[in-house]
């Protein structure tokens, strides 16, 4: 039940909301904990939640390409599981990250490794599903 038009209609024009996913909820977070002060630079908040950008680029591409990839409707939803299932502990680890390492990079390396992790574990899965589903070996 393979349409080859259903691979298509997944643009690459996504990446935008999946890049800025990402600062917008390290703001979020940073502001539901410290609260909003007079004396904080609001720019300097916004220079710094950049550099959760290539973590949401990183995972967007990747997301976006398994969903490309996805044959059927089973495995674009489980993809999609995989990584909305993942994104907690993307967060947590990215933000500790930052202790460990230079931001940038910490945040990238381990914030898109687990959310990697949850779109192959995802299509993985829906994969296998639809293979016993379908009878294939």
């Amino acid at each position: 039940m393979s349409n080859s038009n259903e691979n298509k209609n997944i643009s690459y024009l996504w990446i935008i909301p999946l890049t800025l996913f990402f600062p917008m909820i390290q703001i979020a977070l940073y502001c539901m904990r410290f609260g909003i002060k007079e004396d904080m630079s609001v720019f300097q908040l916004f220079i710094e939640s950049g550099y959760f950008i290539p973590m949401g680029l990183m995972s967007g591409l990747v997301l976006i390409s398994y969903l490309q990839k996805s044959n059927n409707r089973i495995e674009k939803i489980g993809t999609i599981i995989g990584y909305t299932f993942f994104i907690p502990l993307a967060i947590l680890m990215s933000i500790s990250s930052g202790l460990l390492m230079h931001p940038i990079l910490g945040i990238t390396l381990f914030g898109a490794i687990p959310l990697i992790a949850g779109i192959l574990i995802g299509y993985y899965i829906s994969s296998c599903i639809m293979r016993k589903k379908t009878n294939i070996v």
